[in-house]
C-alpha cells in the first residue's frame, strides 16, 4: 500500500468519527455558522494558530463546509513565519489559540504588516 494512501484513509477515518458523534457534528454546524455570520464565503482563506486540537478539527471542517480554504499555523512557529504566511494568503480571518497569540501580534515587529491582511480576530480556549 502506498504511504499516502494510508495517510488519506486515516483522514478519512478520523472525518467519519467526527461526523458520527453527534455532539462533534453540532460543533462543526454551530462553528460553520458562526464564520459564515463572520463573512466567511467560499474562496475565503481562514487561517488558524493553535496546537492541535478538538477545536483544530473543529474549525477545519467548519472551515471546509463553507467551500474556504483553511491554512493552519502552530503556536510555536515564529511571529514573522505567522506574519510571512498571513501576508501571502490574504486570510480574511485567523483563529488564535489564546490571547497572547493575538496580544505577540499587536507587539510583534514582524507581524504588524499582517494587520492590513487580516480583518477580524477570533480568540478561543474551548468549545
Amino acid at each position: 500500500m502506498h504511504e499516502a494512501y494510508g495517510l488519506l484513509a486515516g483522514i478519512a477515518a478520523h472525518a467519519e468519527i467526527l461526523h458520527a458523534e453527534p455532539a462533534h457534528k453540532r460543533q462543526v454546524d454551530e462553528f460553520r455558522g458562526g464564520l459564515a455570520s463572520l463573512g466567511v464565503r467560499a474562496g475565503d482563506r481562514v487561517s488558524i494558530i493553535a496546537n492541535n486540537r478538538v477545536e483544530w478539527a473543529v474549525a477545519c471542517y467548519a472551515t471546509y463546509g463553507l467551500r474556504a480554504a483553511f491554512v493552519p499555523m502552530y503556536e510555536a512557529q515564529l511571529e514573522k513565519e505567522w506574519s510571512f504566511i498571513l501576508d501571502d494568503c490574504k486570510a480574511k480571518l485567523v483563529i488564535c489559540a489564546s490571547g497572547s497569540v493575538i496580544d505577540g501580534r499587536e507587539t510583534s515587529p514582524g507581524f504588524g504588516s499582517s494587520k492590513s491582511a487580516v480583518n477580524s480576530t477570533v480568540s478561543y480556549t474551548s468549545f
